[in-house]
């Protein structure tokens, strides 16, 4: 899995240098380490597998942001739509 962060868990305070959709699976990570998801479609729940290693769910706006490392988003749990990984 790459991590295109400057450092391992660094939180650039400048733009992403990328962006990509995501696919919730429950079998396949994310191709690369992501540190920011944001929720372009309909507001729910996203269930994530954090750099962490923890799994957590969380609801997420419609719009809204979160700067965390997730290495897999789970279509388990996962209601939102649109979501979309930033790095």
């Amino acid at each position: 899995m790459s991590n295109r962060t400057r450092r391992e868990f660094d939180f650039p305070s400048g733009p992403a240098i990328d962006i990509f959709p995501i696919t919730p699976s429950d079998a396949i990570p994310l191709a690369e380490v992501i540190t920011r998801i944001v929720c372009t479609g309909d507001a729910g729940n996203i269930c994530v597998q954090t750099a962490a290693g923890n799994q957590q769910t969380v609801p997420i706006g419609a719009g809204a942001a979160y700067d965390v490392a997730i290495t897999q988003v789970f279509a388990t749990g996962t209601t939102a739509t649109g979501l979309v990984g930033l790095v």
